[in-house]
């Protein structure tokens, strides 16, 4: 099978639920038209460690704007730059607030792909 263009988002059918890919992020990016809900902006620093994997911990966190009804689907985590660098969801640990990584733009790197 042979297919041209972006993959954003990947159906599963098992669970029966849609899920972002990578190239979500690109379209995002490209658009140069940063999303207006369900996102979180984080320190400089933050961003890169999100990049190599790790989760965001409350006290980086800039700005969280997420619906309360759509709590179940990921976030886009973005830098302070507003540049997409990933899908998180949000926990709360503690009584704080915690972005956990689901998919993030160094995963085409570590995976060797």
């Amino acid at each position: 099978m042979v297919s041209l263009g972006v993959q954003y988002a990947l159906y599963k059918v098992e669970t029966a639920r849609l899920y972002p890919s990578l190239g979500l992020l690109t379209i995002i990016r490209l658009l140069n038209s940063p999303p207006t809900s369900h996102y979180v902006i984080v320190e400089s620093k933050a961003a890169m460690l999100f990049t190599y994997g790790r989760d965001v911990l409350h006290d980086s966190i800039i700005e969280l704007n997420h619906n309360q009804e759509c709590k179940r689907y990921p976030l886009i985590v973005m830098s302070e730059e507003v540049e997409p660098v990933g899908f998180g969801t949000l926990k709360r640990m503690n009584g704080r607030v915690l972005i956990q990584n689901i998919l993030d733009v160094g995963w085409y790197l570590r995976s060797g792909v």
